[in-house]
């Protein structure tokens, strides 16, 4: 018998009749019955990824309801255990070879990759069992009730220093602290902030919080900044049962231990009490922070586990589609940060550790995919014993929270600032060539005078600094359009230092992808900033284009001077537009200038308006479509495709939007080698006439469909 997931699949690709598909699940439950997927073949966990705009709900015969109904509400053993969509789109299941094969048949299009659900771990050194556990041994009582009793006293005493504390600094802080506001040594006893963090949200994934710790509250002590987020567990509960989380999180924003002293703290536990997670675990987190995040938005991870696609790739989503900076650990492992995940993703901030004396941790990973280093040795902070408990750790782990704080810092005086901004501030203000080799001779940036050491020399030599310098303040940071506030809009640029040149910078507006044309319109797009008159305000004017609508996006300031400061800087401003997408309906289509024109977007960005059945009104109810609108100078024969589309399309086109039972469309494919349920329509337009051309889904049972799509719209001519 073919296994469960086999008949599955098959059902979704149309061959197998739903009874045997329901018969054979329901028979693969029984108590003692072996078929294909629980005997003879081993199975195990797997990661399934579709490619990017696939909809997922093709399989959820596989992770939920439909299938689940139909067989009692009982979910089939060795099947979908997790169902991913907001970052990657595709699902965590316990599978067999054979299984997998099912998988790759009937999708052989649509899979980007599959890899097995490994673990990750936290990349710093946990508390022992005894130090949080209920027993504890003999010979550890006396260390314990040291440990707790000079956690008190350190507490009590930072309780009055805190009391005393004026901005903008801290007097005797942690070394730590101490050294990440400086750029050379001896170490000063001041941590000098100008910024807290104010408004900035931090989603720290990791073992969780200990909300009730006194390093979490306010200055007056009246309010906690650090808040419940989300336990992938399912148990609603993300509350630390490590240490390590409530480390990291103090190392953030930490009232007396922390970079940000009052930003805001959002819990996500992905990792267990032991500090391990699955793959599968570190997705489910990523989803929950892509639909929750609260921008300006930080994510803080101090995890790392063996490359993994599907961490890189959902990494990649949260900074590319979701804006959000994320932070890493390089990790612990004596090897290249390149061979780890996420830290080899060129999206994050990969973070190495080092000493007191500035020299390279020997645990800690070293190459091209390290970014910078922060104090990550014997770093004290929160850990999650009690309400004023402290700990020293030693880690990436400790090092990577260094570098989210400084990140807070600068999103609360830039709240506008991009995720590429925020890196280049980040690795250019770090201080060079600072960082000496390890103590222990393990490594080396120097392999010729070093000939038995591992040569790191790939490795950037950055040490964090918190003096993250703009080259220009940008008021607003953030310029919001609706309806009702459309524009033009009023920007101001204004230099932060003199410099020793003049100092040129060009603004640009992303181009909308379906059109030679640009989401805004700067002007002027060129400025010249004289350096006898640096400080003199900039007024710029931007114009949010009408007719082309995208979502939300940033304006870029590039600059280019003979002063380094300045020469090669990068500033953004983020643009809300919360005014319906053009192409969303056909009052405002995406227009077509002329052909041949080809279109790639993700329909499910868009809403459901239209569900065309023969000899019926169109109704709501359907999948999202997305409208486009051509008007030929003359007749023209045309073939209208979405060959290249990740799901079942449907295609109609209209001339009379007031009649929208008049229509021509059509369905399936065949010719489409990489997907025969894409749709292909030879028609000719007539000239003078606009047409509206929509890309829409099918919306049967099982193939109920939006993601990614791929219209073309070509002459008949050029396609003979």
């Amino acid at each position: 018998m073919p296994s469960t997931l086999a008949l599955l699949c098959g059902r979704l690709a149309g061959v197998v009749p739903a009874a045997l598909l329901l018969l054979a699940a329901a028979v693969s439950l029984l108590p003692g019955v072996v078929t294909a997927t629980n005997a003879g073949t081993q199975q195990q966990g797997y990661v399934v990824v579709f490619k990017r705009g696939f909809d997922v709900s093709k399989v959820r015969a596989l992770c939920g309801t439909d299938h689940n109904a139909a067989l009692g509400g009982v979910r089939p053993r060795g099947l979908c255990r997790r169902r991913f969509s907001s970052v990657v789109n595709g699902f965590a299941g316990t599978l067999s070879k054979a299984d997998i094969q099912a998988l790759r048949e009937a999708f052989p299009a649509a899979i980007d990759y599959i890899e097995r659900d490994v673990s990750f771990t936290i990349t710093g050194s946990a508390e022992p069992a005894w130090l949080t556990g209920s027993t504890v041994p003999p010979a550890a009582r006396a260390r314990r009730r040291r440990l707790l009793a000079t956690g008190q006293r350190r507490a009590a005493r930072r309780g009055v220093a805190a009391r005393r504390r004026k901005l903008p600094e801290e007097a005797d802080p942690t070394w730590n602290l101490d050294r990440i506001d400086q750029q050379e040594l001896p170490l000063d006893h001041l941590y000098h902030y100008d910024a807290t963090g104010t408004g900035v949200n931090v989603y720290v994934l990791d073992t969780g919080i200990r909300f009730t710790h006194t390093e979490f509250r306010t200055q007056d002590g009246t309010a906690v900044r650090a808040r419940p987020g989300y336990s992938v567990f399912g148990d609603n509960n993300s509350t630390d049962c490590n240490g390590h989380g409530t480390h990291t999180a103090a190392t953030i924003g930490g009232l007396n231990y922390g970079v940000a002293k009052n930003v805001t703290l959002w819990a996500v536990r992905a990792m267990d009490c032991q500090g391990n997670a699955k793959v599968s675990s570190i997705l489910d987190a990523f989803e929950w922070i892509a639909d929750n995040a609260i921008a300006p938005a930080v994510v803080s991870m101090s995890v790392a586990g063996n490359i993994s696609p599907s961490v890189n790739e959902a990494a990649r989503r949260l900074v590319e589609d979701r804006s959000i900076t994320m932070v890493v650990a390089a990790g612990n492992s004596y090897e290249s940060a390149c061979l780890m995940s996420p830290a080899s993703s060129p999206w994050v901030i990969s973070v190495a550790a080092s000493d007191d004396e500035d020299r390279r941790w020997p645990k800690g990973n070293w190459g091209p995919c390290v970014d910078v280093f922060a104090p990550g040795v014997n770093v004290v902070s929160a850990v999650s014993v009690s309400d004023e408990a402290i700990q020293s750790k030693t880690g990436t782990s400790m090092a990577t929270p260094h570098v989210s704080g400084v990140v807070a810092l600068y999103l609360e005086q830039h709240p506008g600032a991009s995720p590429a901004e925020v890196r280049q501030k980040v690795n250019v203000a770090a201080t060079p060539d600072t960082v000496t080799d390890d103590p222990e001779g393990w490594g080396t940036w120097h392999p010729a005078s070093s000939p038995g050491a591992v040569d790191i020399s790939t490795t950037p030599n950055r040490l964090l600094t918190t003096a993250l310098a703009s080259q220009a303040v940008l008021a607003p940071g953030v310029l919001s359009v609706d309806p009702a506030t459309a524009g033009p809009l009023a920007l101001t640029v204004t230099l932060v230092a003199a410099p020793t040149a003049d100092v040129a910078i060009s603004i640009t507006a992303p181009t909308a992808s379906w059109a030679n044309g640009t989401l805004a319109i700067v002007s002027p797009a060129q400025l010249t900033i004289p350096a006898t008159a640096w400080a003199s305000p900039q007024l710029l004017t931007v114009q949010p284009s009408a007719d082309l609508v995208d979502g939300d996006y940033f304006l870029t300031l590039q600059f280019t001077s003979t002063d380094p400061h300045f020469s090669g800087a990068l500033q953004t401003v983020r643009v809300q537009d919360s005014r319906p997408l053009t192409g969303d309906s056909m009052a405002a289509p995406r227009m077509v200038a002329a052909l041949p024109f080809t279109s790639t977007d993700v329909s499910s960005r868009f809403s459901d308006k239209y569900l065309y059945t023969e000899g019926a009104l169109p109704a709501a109810g359907g999948a999202p479509d997305v409208v486009y609108a051509y008007t030929p100078p003359a007749d023209v024969a045309v073939d209208i495709s979405t060959c290249g589309s990740l799901f079942d399309t449907k295609i109609y086109v209209f001339d009379d939007p007031s009649n929208l039972q008049v229509y021509v469309g059509n369905d399936d494919d065949p010719s489409c080698t990489s997907n025969p349920k894409a749709s292909r329509l030879s028609t000719t337009l007539q000239g003078g006439v606009t047409h509206y051309i929509v890309v829409d889904g099918y919306s049967g049972d099982w193939l109920s469909s939006q993601g990614l799509f791929t219209l073309s719209i070509t002459p008949a001519a050029a396609t003979a």
